[in-house]
């Protein structure tokens, strides 16, 4: 069993009681690791799931996060890390695909002028879909590790005096959420000087809040 965005603290929920209380019409299984359950159920990459009332299980340490990742589909559902770029949030209306294209090709040059701030911090920059609240959130590619499992085998590596063990290869993807304050300051910014001081710290912190927010270290 597993502790989950619903219910209480210390309410623990197993698979089939998950797919018994699932939503209409939802076609997954979501999964999300954190330190906590306050801490991942606040994750701004749940906000979508949040939004259409899914519920998403909660991986609290790497047992459980290998365990649900073994798992990989129970009956007629997918198991599926929330925190993954390319993750299906469900039926999205016409409506809201139409806004996320236009976004996408209104902020190309903003995502561009992020991603040369940042470097090899991120993997890649883009619009987000699942964003509804926060403006910014890392995601990990679908070769990725959790943050959670980072922490876990730089501390292996550690243990086993293995100072290269996790260099290279774990750079998350940075989502934006085209429509926050924050995201359309630095728009303009970009648009006025992408190379000024102001606005490669901007870009910058934009980066560390979704860190945070995720679960990342800065």
């Amino acid at each position: 069993s597993f502790a989950s965005t619903e219910g209480k603290a210390e309410d623990m929920v197993t698979l089939p009681q998950y797919v018994e209380r699932m939503k209409e019409g939802q076609k997954q299984i979501y999964y999300v690791s954190g330190s906590s359950r306050a801490a991942a159920a606040s994750s701004p990459v749940l906000e979508g799931l949040r939004k259409k009332g899914y519920e998403v299980l909660i991986a609290l340490d790497q047992i459980d996060e290998i365990a649900l990742q073994g798992i990989g589909k129970f009956g007629d559902f997918d198991v599926v890390d929330a925190a993954k770029e390319g993750t299906d949030l469900g039926e999205q209306s016409e409506e809201e695909k139409a806004s996320v294209e236009a976004a996408k090709e209104s902020l190309t040059d903003m995502c561009a002028a992020i991603k040369d701030v940042l470097g090899n911090k991120v993997d890649k920059v883009e619009v987000s879909a699942r964003l509804t609240s926060s403006p910014s959130a890392l995601v990990q590619p679908q070769w990725g590790m959790s943050p959670q499992m980072q922490r876990f085998m730089k501390a292996q590596a550690a243990a086993a005096g293995d100072d290269l063990g996790m260099m290279g290869g774990m750079a998350a993807n940075l989502e934006i959420n085209p429509n926050h304050p924050a995201v359309l300051k630095l728009k303009q910014m970009v648009a006025e000087d992408k190379e000024s001081a102001s606005t490669r710290d901007y870009a910058t912190l934009l980066y560390d809040v979704a860190a945070v927010s995720s679960g990342y270290e800065v």
